[in-house]
């Protein structure tokens, strides 16, 4: 990935009702919080490590775990009593295949998703002891197992096998999700759930919404799940179809797929939903870049990471495209394509470089009429994250919020050049509380910057603020891990943010030290 080649100065930016930077070298003070629990925030520290992509903390020896794709291995580093990272040894992995893609943790049980030689054959995930650091199990499982996540009573690590194509698109393995379940700490025999029974309900899929295009693709070999989160109750999994825009809804007792859900489009015509779609623009007022506005485009949702909160499943909607050269390309710019001009009455405006020309779209079912032209323009990503019901409709959505407070807050860190694609790319997120609201960190692949929601209610979200990293240190933020002040080796509660590009490890505090527990009182921070 290509990171932004725009200065990024130190800055923890917020609005009236966010977070307040304390303890580091260049500090903005936003106004007084309502919001007492996020009352101080700073980055404590980063380590420079190969690879880190995903990250997950074990409290007992106070350990990071993060991956390496390129070393094929995990790094395995120490939070000191002051949150800092250091390094304190790698696991090499690569007998076990080409590339390590996740990690994820229960008690002292750590798993690591590992893609074979061949990425187009199954995968392994391999079981670490997170005490001694000893490999004490390996199972086989699907063809690129790009996620991992274990249910939250740890009786089962949930592998999401991607299943994507060869470079050539000549083999094209079927996606799937493997069900590992532990017990006693012991991994067992996996249970693979396949799509093979929709293969006949192709057409059914489509016409809800379903996008399945890969050349000569079955269902089952179109779908490539990406992520997974679970319901509190450890029965139920959500996961991210991302190319697909679906949810597939896993039964995990019976191990069996419930429904698929169709995820539809944003509408970028509404007020709200703005976006900024060019980046060869220049804002006429302020004389920079940043021009958001209202376009007649469908954004697809196309989500990668989502989490449970309080019976709902939020989304960071990044958008991905499939694009394998000659053999299969989805992408055009809007310039490039003949609009009809009935559904856009003002298509020679909008298709300039200035306005939305550049803005790439999808040429996967727009001519609605099979005329050639486009009646409807489909985008990748919404540039938002959403909150879902279980059911898959939409209870709230951020609108064009993301793109708004960076370029308020952090305008030094817009890029730019990715406004034509998919603009700042939610990617990463995940949950925690500080004090007694809860919060969701969304990871901005192209803005380097960590973005905050209050989601104490779920269905009404309150923007909290933006973390913004030193310029050049952190980029393209990916995995993140959420580390309670219960659990913090400084009593604060710590977010930390695996970089793919920069290869670092952020450390942030995000809120203030906890007391320790008195003996005898129960303790629920």
């Amino acid at each position: 990935m290509t990171p932004s080649s725009q200065a990024r100065p130190l800055r923890c930016v917020a609005a009236a009702t966010a977070l307040a930077l304390a303890g580091v070298t260049t500090a903005v003070t936003a106004a007084p919080t309502a919001n007492a629990s996020l009352t101080t925030t700073a980055r404590l520290g980063s380590l420079a490590v190969g690879g880190a992509e995903t990250v997950t903390f074990h409290p007992g020896t106070a350990r990071l775990f993060t991956t390496d794709a390129t070393a094929v291995a995990v790094h395995v580093a120490l939070l000191d009593s002051a949150g800092v990272p250091t390094l304190e040894t790698t696991i090499s992995l690569a007998s076990y295949g080409s590339g390590v893609t996740s990690v994820a943790l229960h008690g002292d049980l750590l798993a690591v998703g590992v893609v074979a030689a061949t990425s187009t054959n199954p995968g392994t995930v391999v079981f670490i002891r997170a005490t001694d650091l000893a490999i004490v199990a390996t199972r086989t499982v699907g063809a690129l197992p790009d996620a991992v996540t274990f249910t939250p009573d740890g009786s089962a690590v949930l592998v999401a096998n991607e299943g994507e194509p060869n470079s050539t698109y000549t083999v094209d393995p079927e996606g799937s999700v493997s069900i590992i379940p532990i017990t006693n700490g012991v991994p067992g025999s996996p249970v693979t759930v396949g799509f093979v029974g929709y293969n006949a309900q192709i057409a059914t899929l489509r016409a809800a919404g379903v996008r399945i295009f890969g050349p000569n693709a079955t269902v089952a070999q179109d779908f490539e799940p990406e992520y997974i989160t679970v319901s509190a109750d450890s029965r139920t999994a959500y996961v991210t179809l991302q190319e697909n825009n679906a949810l597939a809804v896993i039964d995990i007792p019976s191990a069996t797929v419930a429904q698929i859900l169709p995820l539809g489009t944003k509408d970028h015509s509404l007020s709200g939903n703005g976006l900024d779609a060019a980046d060869r623009e220049v804002n006429s007022s302020t004389g920079t870049p940043g021009n958001i506005q209202n376009w007649p485009v469908r954004g697809m949702y196309l989500p990668d990471q989502a989490v449970w909160v309080g019976g709902y499943i939020i989304t960071a909607n990044e958008g991905d495209a499939r694009d394998y050269g000659q053999a299969f390309a989805e992408e055009k710019r809007i310039k490039d394509i003949t609009l009809d001009t009935t559904a856009f009455p003002t298509w020679a405006t909008l298709r300039t470089d200035a306005n939305a020309g550049r803005l790439t779209i999808s040429t996967v079912g727009g001519d609605t009429d099979a005329d050639t032209d486009y009646d409807v323009l489909y985008s990748y990503g919404t540039r938002s994250i959403t909150v879902w019901s279980p059911s898959g409709t939409v209870v709230w959505d951020s609108g064009d919020q993301i793109e708004q407070q960076v370029f308020a807050l952090a305008p030094s860190s817009w890029d730019d050049t990715r406004s034509d694609n998919k603009g700042p790319e939610p990617e990463g997120i995940t949950v925690g509380t500080v004090g007694d609201r809860t919060y969701v960190f969304v990871a901005l692949e192209r803005t380097n910057g960590i973005m905050s929601w209050d989601v104490t209610d779920p269905t009404a979200p309150t923007f909290a603020g933006l973390l913004q990293p030193p310029t050049g240190t952190d980029v393209s933020p990916e995995g993140m891990v959420f580390i309670p002040a219960s659990q913090s080796p400084n009593r604060r509660p710590l977010l930390v943010v695996a970089n793919e590009v920069s290869n670092t490890l952020a450390v942030w505090a995000v809120g203030p030290v906890v007391p320790a527990p008195v003996i005898g009182v129960a303790y629920t921070g």
